[in-house]
């Protein structure tokens, strides 16, 4: 039995707002290697 994937997106920032002009959150859905 195959275990489904799950991905969660979080987001904070000091100003209260992470979408960018146009309500664009497109940036949360790129992945980022870890380092270390």
């Amino acid at each position: 039995m195959a275990i489904p994937r799950v991905r969660v997106y979080m987001g904070c920032s000091f100003d209260g707002f992470i979408a960018g002009p146009e309500n664009d959150i497109s940036w949360l859905n790129q992945s980022y290697a870890r380092e270390g």
